[in-house]
């Protein structure tokens, strides 16, 4: 019987081995054929390009959490009608979570309130103004129009007489709270803003611009969100004889461009790499029944001089994390 012992201890710990290596398989079997789940990503914008890095952290959290993502551009840039259809439809079509980027933050919240009662409502960038959503990822946007106004305040110089602030919409929370950090920088200044509203920026319209610099005769052009920057940036870059300054608020290659060429004096870009990973993440807890945290998202003012540091880099060039 002792001759035996090391022979059944062996025997004991095979088993024990065996059993551990067939419950780690199960739940690798588990979780490969674990269903993904199908996020829909409603923007407010016309184009997938000023939502490129708010992908990528999308991306990153679809293959990290086993998530399948559809985007969905407007048709009309900051249609909330179209988007408010939207939403329905996404619901109608099966989607486990909704992630949207509110045009509107008032309008569409009837349909969220219906809608979030079934499926997960995630915002991002800018929030709707109910209680039916499961999360909200920005970085604290009026701070970020305080920032961006401060920067341009400290390159003024007294031939700048005329700031314009071009309005893309501003129904919009997070569009609305840049401005008013804005004003609140230039007010305190005695300093007065023209504000100008964009009614379209879905289709390019040199008209605009041409009126916008017959009319006003801007010193100091400020566009409060990326599609709208990236659009006056191009305007102007094709044209001679305006020696005033642009400000923004995003970013995308091209206004990565626009402000390497110096087109662009200085941007406010929030981490949106991390926004769109958070979004996603959020969407996926929810869906599984599980809390979201609220995370502070940090920003940066960016300008030609700062742009290539690695803290820059990693929130305005898409493919260098």
């Amino acid at each position: 019987m002792k001759n035996g012992k090391p022979y059944i201890i062996i025997f004991i710990i095979t088993l024990i081995f065996a059993f551990l290596y067939l419950m780690l398989y199960k739940i690798d079997i588990n979780n490969n054929n674990k269903e993904y789940t199908k996020i829909s990503v409603i923007t407010r914008f016309t184009d997938t390009e000023s939502f490129g890095i708010i992908m990528q952290g999308m991306e990153q959290a679809a293959s990290d959490m086993k998530a399948e993502i559809t985007y969905i551009s407007l048709a009309e840039y900051n249609n909330a009608d179209e988007q408010n259809e939207l939403i329905i439809r996404e619901f109608n079509n099966g989607a486990d979570a909704i992630i949207i980027s509110a045009a509107d933050s008032n309008y569409i919240t009837e349909t969220i309130n219906n809608v979030g009662i079934r499926i997960p409502i995630i915002a991002i960038e800018s929030t709707v103004n109910t209680n039916s959503i499961n999360g909200f990822y920005s970085a604290n946007n009026y701070e970020m129009g305080k920032a961006l106004g401060e920067k341009i305040l400290s390159q003024m110089n007294s031939d700048d007489k005329n700031i314009v602030i071009l309005q893309g919409s501003p129904k919009s929370t997070s569009i609305s709270e840049r401005e008013k950090g804005i004003n609140d920088v230039f007010y305190e200044k005695g300093i007065n803003i023209i504000t100008v509203p964009i009614d379209d920026m879905n289709t390019t319209k040199p008209y605009f611009f041409d009126n916008l610099i017959f009319e006003y005769k801007p010193d100091i052009i400020i566009a409060t969100e990326t599609e709208v920057l990236e659009k006056t940036a191009s305007y102007f870059y094709n044209i001679d004889g305006w020696n005033g300054k642009i400000y923004g608020a995003g970013t995308n290659g091209k206004i990565a461009s626009y402000l390497e060429k110096e087109i662009i004096s200085a941007i406010v870009v929030q981490n949106e790499f991390n926004i769109g990973y958070l979004g996603v993440q959020a969407a996926v807890l929810s869906v599984e029944g599980k809390s979201t945290k609220y995370a502070n998202i940090d920003y940066k003012i960016i300008d030609r001089k700062n742009m290539y540091t690695k803290e820059c880099q990693r929130l305005i060039f898409p493919f260098i994390r």
